[in-house]
């Protein structure tokens, strides 16, 4: 069954819904909150240990931003509501959701500035410059100094030996000769004790080390702010440039002005300046960029199995020795089970067992057959932190035929018969729980390692990597109907936006449907391989691992020359959807050639393909050459030309002239779940859906160009 598990994995790349009960509608948002907090008091009783809690989420802080109303800061909401959605053992309890959902009510009914009024609002701003103050610094350094102590003290519970080897990559001793300068700190070294808490490195996605590498981060932003003469200048021509880039984006949303306003955007949280523009733009601009539904049907698919099995009984009821054989029968399936604030499912066996025994006591032999109905069910809920796994309650009723019994006389067998008739309910309930217990202890032992394979692999894979590096989206949700499974995702950072708008309907309810908007792969590119040299050799290796064969033009010989991209820094890779075209786009910033060429130029090497669908299947035709741009240059060197004809020859054998499918197939066990056919394909105002749907449920078209942007 770690089959089944892992198409949640594969579909969703993550797992989480952080939402809760809505607020009393007599209440307003701000009543509610304090209502909760107070409610939330009273439940911890403790007042040292309520003040311990205060200090941590900020009470103080949310209390004094409620009294303002509709003139409360954002960002001191934001910074409470991370605090009440950081992974702190205890926060998971009802009291603390529920103060959590009330301030994020309270938040969202703030008023916010309109889209139209963005680029005149960061004009404004200009004139609202507030130097950063030596108490901001202080007390930067304050938070800082506190997760030094903790970090410090977590490290001190592992051995010496494990202490020093951590402080050793985190070059503990520079940073702490640094923090105790009196003169002008080399932020450049703080900056790179900042990346060595961002490796991707087991351990690392610790609480203890992310709020330690945050807070660093946040001192650096304000020594630097508060010490560079230049900052101001620097705040009014960065708000020139947003305010531009918003006006522009209004009438084309196009990759490089996504770039720029989250650039500028993210400078504005970083020096704590024109805090309601920022607020302002991330509503308009961060929405959800990925979205994913799967219905029960193909879930199921993976989980189905059959059960039989025979088993010997040996067991002992009132007082009878009893030995047999159980011939069991069933089927393993999955359901979904309705729940809007997680993904929950159960895996459920359902089944018969057949039994022949003979129980023999004091000289009587008893022969009986047993009929036990089993109904099992294990309950699992994802969500963010990963797989969540109930107890298995089982649900067994057995039932008994005496077909003979024997004894030494008469006298002792009629005893014998009517004591088996007064025990017979009894030991028909004592073998039905002794059932459930069997079938319970099965299910778990074939099902708990598997779950706790599946929720390591959703860790190594998506989650601590991302927690790590400080990446991991900001809006990650899974919840279920009885019928279907629905994922939304926000990928972006603070330096980008996401999509600003919610994506186009689906056409129907598929059996697969995905809505991805061109911001998660530009986005996720610059979290995946921003910096990264790719070699000819990697190249191959890709290929070979996930295509069945390598392009003539990539094979790598005694005669070819070896190359590589090193992929750019912003934006790596970007696509573009509309009218039924997808554009790809990958940008470099150095490229090799044999052991003495290299181009330290912006490369853009991008491709166009039309989206066709053909009956059931689906079609990517390449339209024209693909093209080489070197950005920012009028004239090319001869160099330069030949260069870019021996990346087009590379290039040109990836982006193959045709892509085609007439369906696929599931990996693993939901191969047995037969051929997904696509259903809907539509490339259309920055999104691109598609919809699958199995064999039994899907339709058969014409093959028509005008198909391919069909919702049905």
């Amino acid at each position: 069954m770690y089959q089944a598990f892992r198409i949640f994995l594969v579909a969703t790349s993550v797992l989480g819904l952080i939402c809760g009960p809505p607020a009393n509608a007599e209440d307003s948002p701000g009543t509610s909150v304090l209502v909760a907090l107070d409610e939330l008091h009273e439940w911890i009783a403790d007042p040292n240990n309520a003040a311990r809690w205060d200090s941590f989420l900020m009470t103080a802080e949310l209390r004094a931003e409620i009294e303002k109303g509709s003139d409360a800061n954002r960002t001191v909401l934001t910074a409470v509501i991370a605090k009440y959605e950081s992974d702190t053992p205890g926060l998971d309890k009802h009291r603390f959701v529920v103060v959590r959902d009330a301030i994020k009510a309270f938040a969202a009914e703030l008023p916010v500035l309109a889209l139209k009024d963005l680029p005149q609002a960061a004009l404004d701003a200009k004139l609202h410059y507030a130097p950063v103050t030596a108490d901001q610094v202080n007390a930067a350094k304050d938070r800082l100094m506190s997760k030094m102590k903790a970090l410090n003290s977590f490290l001190g519970k592992g051995s010496v030996a494990n202490q020093d080897r951590w402080k050793d990559r985190l070059q503990w001793s520079a940073m702490e000769s640094e923090l105790n300068r009196s003169d002008a700190m080399n932020v450049v070294l703080l900056r790179s004790i900042v990346d060595a808490y961002r490796e991707n490195i087991s351990g690392l996605e610790h609480q203890k080390f992310t709020t330690m590498r945050d807070a660093l981060d946040d001192y650096v932003d304000m020594v630097i702010f508060s010490s560079d003469p230049k900052i101001a200048a620097v705040y009014e021509k960065y708000l020139d440039d947003l305010s531009e880039a918003l006006a522009a984006y209004q009438q084309e949303m196009t990759h490089r002005g996504a770039l720029v306003i989250g650039r500028r955007t993210g400078f504005l949280q970083r020096s704590g300046q024109a805090d309601d523009l920022v607020d302002a733009i991330r509503v308009h601009h961060r929405h959800p960029n990925i979205f994913v539904e799967a219905s029960e049907e193909l879930l199921a698919a993976g989980i189905a199995d059959k059960v039989e099995e025979v088993i010997n009984v040996q067991e002992v009821i009132l007082g009878t020795r009893i030995r047999g054989t159980a011939n069991t029968v069933g089927q393993i399936a999955l359901e979904l089970v309705p729940n809007s604030e997680k993904a929950s499912l159960q895996v459920v066996m359902r089944g018969t067992a057949e039994s022949r025994n003979v129980g023999v006591n004091s000289g009587v032999t008893v022969r009986t057959t047993g009929t036990t109905k089993i109904n099992a069910a294990k309950r699992v809920d994802i969500d963010e932190q990963g797989f969540h796994l109930g107890p298995t309650i089982a649900n067994c009723t057995t039932r008994t035929k005496v077909t003979s019994l024997s004894a030494k006389s008469a006298i002792v067998e009629n005893a014998a018969r009517n004591r088996v008739k007064q025990q017979k309910s009894q030991g028909e309930r004592i073998a039905s729980r002794r059932a459930e217990n069997r079938v319970a202890k099965r299910v778990d032992e074939e099902a708990n390692p598997m779950l706790a394979k599946a929720n390591q692999s959703f860790l190594d894979k998506f989650r601590n990597p991302l927690l790590r590096r400080g990446e991991f989206p900001p809006v990650l949700q899974l919840n279920t109907s009885d019928e279907r499974l629905f994922v939304k995702i926000q990928q972006s950072n603070k330096q980008q936006i996401a999509a600003s708008g919610q994506p186009p309907a689906l056409g129907d309810a598929y059996d697969l449907a995905v809505r991805l908007h061109e911001s998660a792969i530009s986005n996720f590119s610059e979290t995946a391989i921003s910096d990264l040299t790719l070699t000819d050799v990697k190249v191959v290796e890709l290929l070979t691992e996930y295509t069945d064969e390598v392009p003539e033009e990539l094979r790598i010989t005694e005669e070819s020359d070896p190359w590589s991209i090193t992929f750019a820094s912003n934006q790596p890779v970007r696509v573009s959807f509309a009218d039924g075209f997808v554009t790809i786009i990958v940008r470099g910033k150095r490229f090799t050639r044999g052991e003495d060429q290299e181009i330290k130029s912006v490369i853009d090497i991008s491709a166009v393909y039309a989206l066709e669908r053909s009956g059931t299947g689906m079609k990517l035709s390449r339209q024209g050459e693909v093209q080489i741009d070197f950005a920012n240059k009028k004239s090319l060197s001869v160099t330069q030309v030949a260069f870019k004809t021996f990346l087009r020859k590379k290039f040109e054998a990836m982006f193959k002239p045709e892509f085609a499918s007439d369906g696929w197939k599931l990996p693993g066990r939901w191969e047995l779940a037969g051929t997904l056919y696509v259903q809907q394909i539509q490339s259309t105002d920055g999104w691109l859906s598609l919809g699958w749907n199995l064999a039994a449920n899907a339709s058969k078209v014409a093959e028509n160009p005008a198909d391919s942007q069909e919702t049905k």
